[in-house]
């Protein structure tokens, strides 16, 4: 993997860094309502990384704080404002990280594969089970969700 991972959104106004992608802490599906509803899709990839290797380059995103979730904290979900695309994930949970969506990568997307998935529960009917990752092996499957509130 590369020293550092570029990515943004789709106009390109808010742009990030990711100064140590090796940190990966996990990388998971998620198929609960929320992402389902955030994305306009039926599961939301993403990479969870120390927030100190995580740099906002350029723009300033909006944010919509997400009140109704599992776990009763919420979720700050940060897109354009300009072209909508969601970019990125925090919250007060867990502070101590962020959960980039993949899709927004520039390039280096290719070491991507899920050791988690979580929200099997609401996983629509029609998505296979995923196969284990080269990396890890097994991939963790959550009916809900695996992140309680620790440190990373």
């Amino acid at each position: 993997m590369s020293a550092s991972l570029t990515g943004g959104c789709l106009c390109a106004k808010v742009r990030y860094v990711l100064s140590a992608p090796d940190q990966v802490v996990y990388s998971v599906i998620c198929h609960c309502i929320n992402c389902k509803k955030a994305s306009g899709t039926h599961m939301v990839n993403s990479s969870i990384f120390p927030k100190e290797t995580f740099t906002l380059s350029s723009g300033t995103p909006k944010t919509f704080e997400d009140k109704d979730t599992d776990s009763g904290k919420t979720l700050y979900r940060h897109f354009c404002g300009d072209c909508g695309s969601p970019v990125f994930i925090t919250t007060p949970m867990v502070d101590s990280i962020v959960a980039v969506l993949s899709g927004t990568l520039d390039k280096g997307g290719e070491w991507w594969a899920p050791n988690k998935e979580q929200y099997i529960e609401t996983k629509s009917h029609w998505l296979p089970d995923f196969p284990v990752t080269a990396k890890e092996g097994v991939v963790e499957r959550h009916e809900r969700g695996p992140l309680k509130e620790q440190k990373y």
